[in-house]
Protein backbone atom coordinates (compact mmCIF):
# COMPACT_ATOMS: atom_id res chain seq x y z
CA UNK A 1 0.00 0.00 0.00
CA UNK A 2 1.24 2.96 -1.19
CA UNK A 3 0.76 6.49 1.41
CA UNK A 4 0.61 10.02 -0.51
CA UNK A 5 2.95 12.49 1.83
CA UNK A 6 0.75 15.61 2.40
CA UNK A 7 2.32 18.81 4.18
CA UNK A 8 0.37 19.42 7.60
CA UNK A 9 0.58 22.54 6.47
CA UNK A 10 -2.41 22.69 4.50
CA UNK A 11 -4.64 21.17 6.17
CA UNK A 12 -5.44 17.76 4.89
CA UNK A 13 -5.33 14.27 5.96
CA UNK A 14 -2.61 12.06 3.87
CA UNK A 15 -4.58 9.68 1.30
CA UNK A 16 -3.89 5.97 1.28
CA UNK A 17 -4.45 4.21 -2.00
CA UNK A 18 -6.40 0.67 -2.27
CA UNK A 19 -5.36 -1.42 -4.83
CA UNK A 20 -8.30 -2.32 -7.05
CA UNK A 21 -10.34 -5.08 -5.96
CA UNK A 22 -9.72 -8.78 -7.45
CA UNK A 23 -12.83 -10.49 -8.48
CA UNK A 24 -13.03 -13.39 -6.42
CA UNK A 25 -16.47 -14.84 -7.90
CA UNK A 26 -18.95 -16.33 -5.20
CA UNK A 27 -17.02 -17.32 -2.33
CA UNK A 28 -17.46 -19.66 1.17
CA UNK A 29 -16.66 -18.96 3.98
CA UNK A 30 -14.37 -21.46 5.55
CA UNK A 31 -13.41 -22.03 9.45
CA UNK A 32 -9.84 -21.38 10.93
CA UNK A 33 -9.14 -24.45 12.55
CA UNK A 34 -5.85 -23.86 13.90
CA UNK A 35 -2.95 -20.97 13.82
CA UNK A 36 0.45 -21.02 14.74
CA UNK A 37 1.10 -17.63 16.76
CA UNK A 38 4.18 -16.07 15.85
CA UNK A 39 5.35 -12.64 14.93
CA UNK A 40 7.99 -11.70 12.70
CA UNK A 41 10.72 -8.85 13.61
CA UNK A 42 11.90 -6.36 11.17
CA UNK A 43 15.21 -4.93 12.55
CA UNK A 44 15.78 -1.66 10.78
CA UNK A 45 19.27 0.25 10.12
CA UNK A 46 18.43 2.95 13.03
CA UNK A 47 17.50 0.46 15.40
CA UNK A 48 14.31 0.24 15.46
CA UNK A 49 13.20 -3.54 15.98
CA UNK A 50 9.46 -3.73 14.43
CA UNK A 51 7.41 -6.54 15.54
CA UNK A 52 4.29 -7.17 13.41
CA UNK A 53 1.74 -10.22 13.64
CA UNK A 54 -0.98 -10.77 11.27
CA UNK A 55 -4.71 -11.33 12.78
CA UNK A 56 -7.06 -13.01 10.09
CA UNK A 57 -10.84 -13.50 11.93
CA UNK A 58 -11.98 -14.39 7.78
CA UNK A 59 -10.99 -17.09 5.57
CA UNK A 60 -12.99 -17.60 2.37
CA UNK A 61 -12.87 -19.68 -0.32
CA UNK A 62 -13.66 -18.98 -4.52
CA UNK A 63 -16.37 -21.23 -5.72
CA UNK A 64 -15.70 -19.65 -9.25
CA UNK A 65 -11.89 -18.86 -9.80
CA UNK A 66 -8.84 -20.03 -9.61
CA UNK A 67 -5.15 -19.50 -9.72
CA UNK A 68 -2.72 -21.42 -12.59
CA UNK A 69 -1.83 -24.25 -10.44
CA UNK A 70 -5.27 -24.94 -10.15
CA UNK A 71 -5.92 -23.94 -6.71
CA UNK A 72 -9.05 -22.07 -5.72
CA UNK A 73 -8.36 -18.65 -4.20
CA UNK A 74 -8.83 -17.77 -0.85
CA UNK A 75 -10.07 -14.57 0.71
CA UNK A 76 -7.95 -12.78 4.10
CA UNK A 77 -9.53 -10.52 6.16
CA UNK A 78 -6.56 -10.06 8.11
CA UNK A 79 -5.09 -6.86 9.54
CA UNK A 80 -1.56 -6.31 11.67
CA UNK A 81 -0.95 -5.66 15.12
CA UNK A 82 2.49 -3.31 15.45
CA UNK A 83 4.68 -3.44 18.34
CA UNK A 84 7.97 -1.24 17.86
CA UNK A 85 11.26 -1.14 20.03
CA UNK A 86 12.89 2.52 19.53
CA UNK A 87 16.29 3.18 20.51
CA UNK A 88 16.37 6.05 23.03
CA UNK A 89 18.34 8.37 21.02
CA UNK A 90 15.02 8.48 18.50
CA UNK A 91 12.59 9.61 21.06
CA UNK A 92 11.20 12.60 21.83
CA UNK A 93 10.36 13.92 25.17
CA UNK A 94 5.89 13.85 25.26
CA UNK A 95 4.46 16.94 26.73
CA UNK A 96 2.14 16.06 29.37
Amino acid sequence: MAIKKVSRRSGRQPSLFSPPQLDVGRTVEVAIKSTIDRETIFTLADGTKIHAKVMAPSVSRSRDKYNPNGDPIYVIQAGLILKTVVPKRLKRKVKS
